[in-house]
């Protein structure tokens, strides 16, 4: 199905403000300042197969780069023929595609007539999450259990039924309920106003040419992104940073990045970083790719609205030598996803030694 330009145009801001309405109401709505005043949470709009469509103007790109990685587990964990109209599914494992543990993603899976289409996400940076430090961070922890409560691949709604016994659980496991529990209420709510707003966007514009407005914005996307990357010159390109240690150790933790450009293609191999880290300067797979991602946006298409189409850029994303296992802490990772393209001048003595050679 072809869909004019115009009316494209108007459907990709409808879905922004969608994203951008979710995010206000929680905002408005949220117990915690670190929503309230800060903002640290991002909405998102989704598509069928769970690729970025839409997201609110002022999130955060760790947050929404990383949402694919880690919906997608949410939905092989619940698996996807178990996933039905009225759920909210909900996780914050870092190892199923997330960033930290603090921030807990809410997934509400949209259907029209009984078709899935799409997706509503809300991911939020929780004031506290548990664990053996307040506001779950610590420079202590040596494991993830000891940064906070894991919340598996769970239904936090069923049917449209809040489920009590997972809320409890979930509650109990921090330090201010009352704040856990508005904070939570701020962000499934927000889903369904967006679920609201979705329906009356499809109500104007029917399913089918919603569905061509979603594809269309990706392969669009991806065509400009990816004619900004022919104008580079083909070639391999390396750079190098290191944090400063990782909280028992004063061994630079070292960031390298080998970047190989061609055609169209970008290939960012992250391998020969220093191994897994003992403190929480870990970096999931998601968010190591969500760092390349920013990077690459920023220095192709910066103007326009972001969405998946960058994902399909990078032929691949290789960090075997530097994935953490699912039980390394994870706090700080933040600080390494932030220079994984190396993007900043190095802070590390030069003398520093370089990371041993992948096997």
């Amino acid at each position: 199905m072809s869909i004019d330009p115009f009316t494209l145009a108007v459907i990709q801001n409808a879905l922004i403000g969608v994203a951008y309405g979710m995010k206000l109401m929680t905002m408005r709505a949220a117990y915690t300042q670190l929503w309230k005043e800060q903002g640290d949470l991002s909405c998102c709009v989704m598509d069928a197969q769970g690729e970025i469509v839409a997201q609110d103007p002022t999130s955060f790109p760790v947050h929404v780069t990383t949402m694919p990685f880690q919906l997608q587990g949410l939905i092989e964990g619940i698996g996807r023929e178990n996933i039905r109209p009225g759920d909210v599914l909900a996780t914050n494992d870092p190892f199923l595609g997330g960033t930290h543990l603090p921030d807990v993603l809410l997934a509400r899976p949209l259907f029209w007539q009984g078709e899935l289409y799409g997706y509503l996400c809300n991911r939020g940076h929780w004031a506290d999450i548990g664990g053996m430090g307040p506001g779950s961070y610590s420079p202590a922890t040596k494991e993830l259990i000891q940064e906070g409560i894991v919340i598996p691949s769970v239904k936090l709604f069923v049917g449209d039924a809040l489920q009590k016994g997972i809320v409890d659980l979930i509650i109990r496991n921090v330090r201010d309920s009352s704040v856990a529990m508005g904070d939570m209420r701020a962000q499934y709510a927000s889903c369904f106003t967006g679920e609201r707003r979705m329906n009356e966007v499809i109500a104007r514009y029917v399913i089918g040419t919603i569905r061509a407005a979603m594809h269309e914005i990706l392969a669009r996307s991806e065509q400009l992104t990816r004619a900004r990357i022919a104008g580079f010159k083909d070639g391999e390109y390396h750079a190098r940073d290191c944090l400063d240690g990782d909280g028992f150790s004063e061994e630079p933790q070292w960031i390298d990045a080998r970047v190989s450009i061609s055609g169209s293609d970008i290939t960012v191999d992250l391998s020969a970083s220093s191994p897994q880290s003992r403190g929480g300067m870990n970096c999931s797979r998601a968010s190591a790719i969500s760092g390349v991602q920013y990077a690459i946006k920023a220095i192709t298409d910066p103007e326009n609205p972001p969405n998946a189409a960058r994902e399909r850029c990078a032929t691949r994303s290789r960090r075997a030598r530097w994935s953490a296992t699912a039980r390394s802490p994870t706090a700080c990772s933040t600080r390494p996803c932030a220079r994984s393209p190396a993007r900043r001048r190095p802070r590390c003595s030069p003398a520093a030694p370089a990371p041993p050679a992948p096997p």
